[in-house]
């Protein structure tokens, strides 16, 4: 089924967009500036993609899962939540090639085997001179190879110009190109050549675009292979050819006269949920899998808890230092007994255990209550209403200081609870004590008068 839609480009930055007909309104994902389509000319063109990838994830999902993700973080922010506006958010489909081939090529290389070979050495000897001592050592030798490879390559790339330059966080804490993030949603772990993967490709219809964005090909198969495919199948033959390298380890592999046959292309669009967010005058940007719910993204980050845990972790640091540096001074010195060396290192050991576990909790009690207070800025917003574009989370910002005035009580309330609890165990153990200093003076006088009775009885 073709689908007809009207290609412009930003007035702003002259980015290009793409967009199905339908649409009254739409942010640019490159410079954030909000455009009235009525307004805006354009050149029709008709879309043919072979296959589409329906949504999963509907809005609700998506917005809920927008307001999860901004409170999350150890240094986001408390104030997020209140501060942040969402300039814009969009279902789009972004289109995608799936490029394979076969390719073949000619490497060289060199092997490294490992062995083992005794030397003779030196030792020194009591007296402070040496002698000859046999040691050992692992050399390794290296040996050329070259040779040829042959296989096949199968790669997902997206074929679109219009995908905003932008890094994102990941979260195993680095990050990643925007197009990057959205190709690896949809190859996933196992790639599109399982079954699973194809079966949520259905015949692009009418019905499944929805009032979605729909993004251009702006690039052809043999365009996107140039752009974003030969890097992707290049790390493929790269692999091939180490493959084929043994011994131990190896290295200087170069890979000589590459060659690509046998090409086919697939076309289709895959769903993704992105947002522009604003905090304080600075852009962010979030992307969501709209078939598998991965979401990556830029949050701000609160600078002055950032700075106040590195200097908790910093003082730990110079602590650890001093105590070493004074163990040492004191280990050095001749003492007329081996007990103050150990002392001194038994004392040093706790002093930086007690250091540590220290630094440890006032780092988490520091993160846990952020944590905690926008966890409450949370449940305030999802109460609030829904998102609006261009708007903020509709929570007035002495929310916070609400929220910290609560938890001041909480935790003033928790600290004189577990004072109580201390005062009243330590009651119930002095009131213990005296109880069994009463049992045994009751047991001492029964004792005194059975001694006496007795002493009566002999006389």
């Amino acid at each position: 089924m073709s689908i007809q839609v009207t290609r412009i480009d930003c007035p702003a930055c002259s980015a290009p967009l793409g967009y199905r007909t339908g649409m009254t309104v739409l942010q640019c994902g490159y410079c954030g500036q909000q455009l009235i389509l009525s307004e805006l000319g354009g050149e029709s063109k008709t879309l043919q993609p072979h296959h589409i990838r329906a949504f999963r994830v509907q809005a609700d999902a998506f917005k809920a899962g927008l307001l999860e993700w901004l409170s999350e973080g150890d240094y986001t922010p408390d104030d997020i939540l209140a501060a942040v506006i969402v300039q814009d958010f969009t279902g789009l489909f972004v289109p995608f090639y799936r490029l394979t081939g076969a390719f073949e090529a000619s490497f060289t290389g060199q092997e490294g085997y490992e062995r083992t070979e005794s030397y003779v050495g030196e030792e020194r000897t009591e007296d402070g001179g040496t002698r000859p001592v046999t040691k050992h050592r692992t050399v390794t030798d290296w040996r050329n190879r070259s040779g040829s490879v042959t296989g096949d390559f199968d790669v997902t790339v997206c074929a679109s110009d219009s995908v905003p330059a932008v890094e994102i966080a990941t979260k195993d804490g680095g990050s990643r190109a925007l197009v990057g993030f959205l190709e690896g949603c949809v190859t996933g772990s196992r790639g599109l050549d399982s079954k699973e993967d194809f079966a949520g490709l259905v015949a692009l219809e009418e019905s499944v675009l929805g009032d979605h964005l729909l993004s251009d090909f702006t690039w052809n198969a043999e365009e996107a292979f140039d752009h974003r495919g030969k890097a992707a199948a290049g790390r493929r033959v790269h692999s091939r050819c180490a493959e084929c390298l043994q011994g131990d380890k190896n290295r200087n592999l170069e890979v000589q006269h590459l060659r690509y046959k046998d090409q086919a292309d697939e076309p289709f669009y895959h769903p993704f949920w992105t947002a522009i967010l604003s905090y304080k005058g600075e852009l962010y940007h979030y992307a969501v899998c709209g078939y598998s719910d991965t979401r990556a993204g830029n949050r701000p980050v609160d600078d002055e808890r950032k700075a106040e845990v590195a200097r908790i972790t910093q003082n730990a640091w110079v602590t650890t230092g001093i105590t070493v540096i004074v163990g040492l001074m004191v280990g050095g010195i001749t003492l007329p007994t081996v007990i103050v060396p150990i002392l001194v290192f038994l004392l040093g050991l706790a002093i930086l255990v007690f250091t540590w576990v220290r630094a440890t909790k006032k780092k988490k009690a520091i993160l846990a209550r952020s944590k905690e207070i926008r966890r409450r800025v949370l449940e305030k917003v999802k109460a609030a209403g829904d998102i609006q574009k261009g708007s903020g989370l509709q929570v007035d910002a002495s929310i916070i200081d609400r929220i910290e005035d609560d938890l001041d009580r909480e935790e003033a309330a928790q600290e004189e609870e577990a004072d109580q609890a201390k005062a009243a165990e330590k009651a119930e153990k002095a009131a213990e004590k005296a109880a069994k200093k009463a049992a045994k003076a009751v047991e001492k006088a029964e004792s005194r008068k059975v001694q006496m009775d007795w002493d009566v009885d002999g006389d």
